[in-house]
Parts: C-alpha cells; sequence; structure tokens
C-alpha cells in the first residue's frame, strides 16, 4: 500500500470510530478521544495521521460512559480492524479486554460483523468494517454495560476452549512432522534419531509408533553394546 495512502486511512477510521459510538454519546459520562501511535527508528511515538504515513500504525478510538468502556483499534501489518468493551467497573481487571465478537457470542448472538477484519486497506473498507462493529455495538451495549459474574465466566470459559483446541492442534501437527521424520530415520536406521524425535511425545504416540521407538532404543543399545 501507498504511504500516502495511510493519512486517509486514518482519518476514514476516526470519522468512522466516532459515528459508530455514537449509540452511547446521551449515555452520562460518555466520553471519546483517539490518537494514532507509529514506529519510527527512535521507537514507538504519538504522531499525527500525516506523520503516521512513513511507517507501521496502532491506531485506537477510545470510549467510555459511566457504565460501559472500549477501544476499537487499527492497525499493526495486518491492517486489522477491532473492538474491545466491557463494564466499566470491570475494565481495569479484564486483561487482556473481551473482543465485541466474544460479547455477541456469549449473548447466544454470534454475529460475524462482530469481528471486525483485516488488511482494510482502502477508505471505503474502514468505514464498512467500522460500521459493521458500531451496528453490533449498538445492539448488545447495554448487556455488556449489566454483566454480570456468568456473563464473564462464560467468555473465559470459551476462550480457554479456543486456547486449548489450539494447543492441541498445534501439538497434532508437530506430531504429524516428527513422526514423519522418525519412520524416515528408522528406514536409515539413524535410531538415535527416532528417540531424539519420538521420546519427547510419548503421550501423543500410536501404538505403532510406541513400537518403532522400542525398537530403536533396543537397536541403540546393541550398537552401543
Amino acid at each position: 500500500m501507498p504511504p500516502a495512502q495511510t493519512p486517509l486511512l486514518l482519518r476514514a477510521f476516526f470519522e468512522a470510530s466516532r459515528n459508530a459510538v455514537q449509540c452511547l454519546a446521551s449515555e452520562p459520562g460518555f466520553k471519546y478521544e483517539h490518537s494514532v501511535d507509529a514506529l519510527t527508528e527512535t521507537g514507538e511515538r504519538r504522531v499525527t495521521p500525516e506523520e503516521a504515513a512513513s511507517g507501521l500504525f496502532f491506531a485506537g478510538a477510545r470510549f467510555a460512559t459511566n457504565r460501559v468502556a472500549g477501544e476499537i483499534t487499527y492497525g499493526d501489518r495486518e491492517f486489522f480492524i477491532n473492538m474491545v468493551l466491557g463494564p466499566k467497573t470491570l475494565m481495569a481487571r479484564m486483561t487482556p479486554a473481551f473482543g465485541l465478537w466474544e460479547w455477541s457470542a456469549a449473548f447466544g448472538r454470534p454475529d460475524p460483523r462482530a469481528n471486525g477484519d483485516q488488511l482494510v486497506v482502502t477508505p471505503d473498507r474502514v468505514r464498512a468494517v467500522v460500521a459493521d462493529l458500531g451496528a453490533v455495538l449498538t445492539d448488545i451495549w447495554p448487556k455488556v454495560a449489566t454483566a454480570g459474574a456468568d456473563g464473564i465466566a462464560t467468555i473465559q470459559s470459551a476462550r480457554a476452549r479456543r486456547r486449548q483446541e489450539s494447543a492441541d492442534a498445534e501439538a497434532e501437527r508437530d506430531h504429524r512432522h516428527f513422526a514423519a521424520q522418525a519412520a524416515e530415520a528408522f528406514r536409515n536406521r539413524d535410531y538415535a534419531r527416532v528417540i531424539a524425535l519420538l521420546a519427547p511425545i510419548t503421550s501423543r504416540l500410536t501404538d505403532a509408533e510406541r513400537t518403532k521407538l522400542r525398537l530403536a532404543r533396543k537397536f541403540a543399545e546393541r550398537s552401543d553394546g
């Protein structure tokens, strides 16, 4: 993306973000502010949209009322737009804060518009993605503001489940990768390598792979002897 496009994207983002949170404007204690930081040769610093044109930027549009608080973010290498929010009394303790899409799912009303999007690199697309976030916010923010311990627990459980599923999937990919390398090493009679590959993942091995590991250890002992 040409650097000259960045100020246009940021201006579109800030304009759309202010519009997206207008559903809260009449609420007591309403506040809104936005800013953009850029990664420069001297580190990360607060800049204007024009100054952000030369590198990586991180934009945020923060909003709050007496009952709810959150932020719409945009930037990084993926040009990702996202919204997080929560009850005002809990935001300081919610690290990281819950995404709009997590709240939507917790209330039994999953909405793809709540997901935000990545690689958002045109002003029109910026406006559309932020407007979608605003539409979902308008619909569910009263429920977020009054969310109790049960709602928080639902989101935390779902988040923990997704993390475990991701970890399991990664472990299974590693298993397949190491098992394939071990099979090749076994064919080449490189028993030390078979042991090095399979021993750390013993709990995930199939019966055939356990047999292969046992034989590799047996053959390795003979060789040492």
